[in-house]
């Protein structure tokens, strides 16, 4: 199916996966929708994601369990991201939100 959506944007997947995995991708929170997306994005090819823990957008449970970055790594304080990324480098700032985060 993944082969289809590439072909219809005159990609293939091998092309797709080595653009992904040469680009930076920030995700903020860490919650189910993080997990997630990471998950996906990693099944997909990329393999330059960082997970920011950003605590309006935390999901208590999910952060105690694993940290919350799942198969990407551990989530990182945003705070100490903000001090060294470096914005020419970072291609992609996705953030994100749970309901189940109980903040909303």
């Amino acid at each position: 199916m993944a082969e289809v959506c590439y072909w219809h944007f005159g990609q293939r997947a091998a092309d797709v996966e080595r653009s992904l995995s040469s680009r930076q991708l920030a995700v903020v929170g860490v919650n189910a929708v993080s997990r997630r997306l990471v998950g996906a994005l990693t099944a997909i090819g990329a393999t330059n994601i960082e997970v920011l823990d950003f605590p309006p957008l935390r999901s208590v449970e999910l952060a105690e369990a694993d940290n919350g970055a799942g198969c990407a790594g551990t989530a990182v304080v945003h705070t100490e991201w903000l001090e060294r990324a470096d914005a020419d480098e970072v291609h992609c700032v996705i953030v994100t939100s749970s309901a189940r985060s109980g903040r909303w």
